[in-house]
């Protein structure tokens, strides 16, 4: 009996389904915990195919009934990791290009000793934000921090106008202290000779 494999490459959603997430009674998929003990949702993309060596082929058709939901629990655990040793400001922040970097530099490592005969091609983010429940509260934040941002922006320009201020005002001063001093001196020059005379 000849079995055909396809080796086309393949995609698998991982994580987060907003139709799945208003179940109340429970966690959602794809919802992570942060390194500061903060929730966000996040759906990747997995873009993989089978390994099309010899080897590798032989454990893609043992293992090709259970091998997607394997891939999928690895994805998911390696993420999970990834989440909970950053603080949430960094994971929203720089989530859609740190994370399947990371994700694709571990994968091969964590899949390998599986033997599932696939190959991880490319990881992509779909998804990435806090749940919608708290989403208004990270909005206000982001707000406030971009106000303050806004403050001190515009405190640093007032520090520097004030400083050339101050700085014009100090080169006149002493300017107007050398004229003076000049006068002064002119003066008592003057005096001393009409006294010496």
């Amino acid at each position: 009996v000849i079995d055909r494999v396809s080796v086309r490459n393949r995609q698998l959603a991982v994580g987060y389904e907003p139709e799945l997430a208003d179940d109340t009674a429970a966690v959602p998929p794809g919802q992570f915990l942060t390194g500061d003990q903060n929730l966000v949702n996040a759906k990747l993309v997995v873009e993989f195919a089978p390994d099309d060596r010899p080897a590798g082929l032989d454990d893609y058709v043992a293992q090709r009934g259970r091998a997607v939901g394997v891939l999928a629990r690895e994805v998911e655990a390696a993420a999970a990791e990834w989440f909970a040793g950053r603080p949430v400001d960094d994971v929203l922040l720089t989530g859609r290009a740190a994370l399947p970097a990371w994700l694709a530099a571990r994968l091969p490592d964590r899949l390998a000793p599986l033997r599932l005969g696939v190959v991880v091609l490319r990881v992509s983010v779909d998804h990435l934000a806090p749940p919608p429940e708290v989403r208004a509260a990270f909005e206000d934040v982001n707000r406030a921090q971009t106000a303050i941002g806004t403050r001190r922006f515009q405190a640093e320009q007032e520090a520097e106008a004030r400083l050339k201020d101050a700085a014009a005002v100090r080169y006149r001063l002493e300017q107007q202290a050398d004229a003076y001093r000049t006068d002064k001196l002119t003066l008592a020059r003057a005096d001393a000779d009409a006294f010496g005379k």
